[in-house]
């Protein structure tokens, strides 16, 4: 039962390997625009260390930190399942590599810590909300191409048996426990 897992998701990323290149290329290019492009400011560096100085409770910062999360998961769900949703998810997943270097950027060049310390705590929160955002864009690009191709050519390269609504659906649920996942980490980790 194992072997046939295994060997059914390895063709599957097998006849797929173009769209985990891209997917993985769209994020990083998001990821080292905001991080070259972010320009610490005065007044930025005062809303982080005031967001530091006066941090709410646990449950408020995993709270929004997972609602946040979870609108860009859902965002990249439903257009995964119309054929717009191409560009959608491209547009998505470049915009949260440029938040996610920013982000990083800013919390190094304000934090009184280490390079090590502040890695070391952000790791498990970027990792979690790294890969819940990189699964749901491959199943939402991956789908997307399968409507595309339906609507468009009246056929399609995938088998229908591996590109379904309740597969897409399971992947949505693994993505929002990444994203919880990643909250909490927010939670407990922040501030560095």
């Amino acid at each position: 039962m194992l072997y046939r897992v295994r060997k059914k998701i390895q063709r599957h990323f097998k006849i797929n390997i173009f769209i985990c290149i891209l997917m993985f290329t769209v994020f990083t290019a998001g990821v080292s625009a905001g991080s070259s492009n972010f320009v610490l400011t005065e007044e930025n560096s005062d809303v982080i260390l005031s967001y530091f100085k006066n941090k709410g409770n646990f449950e408020a910062v995993v709270t929004d930190s997972f609602f946040k999360n979870i609108r860009i998961i859902f965002i990249i769900f439903i257009s995964g399942m119309s054929v717009a949703g191409i560009p959608v998810i491209l547009y998505t997943l470049f915009s949260r590599g440029v938040s996610l270097g920013a982000g990083v950027c800013a919390l190094i060049s304000v934090s009184e810590s280490s390079y090590v310390g502040i890695i070391l705590n952000l790791l498990p929160q970027i990792v979690f909300l790294i890969l819940a955002v990189m699964i749901i864009s491959y199943y939402g690009f991956t789908f997307s191409c399968f409507l595309c191709t339906r609507v468009f050519f009246g056929k399609s390269r995938y088998p229908k048996r591996d590109v379904s609504v309740i597969t897409f659906a399971i992947v949505f649920l693994i993505s929002a426990l990444c994203c919880f996942l990643s909250a909490l980490c927010e939670g407990w980790f922040i501030p560095v």
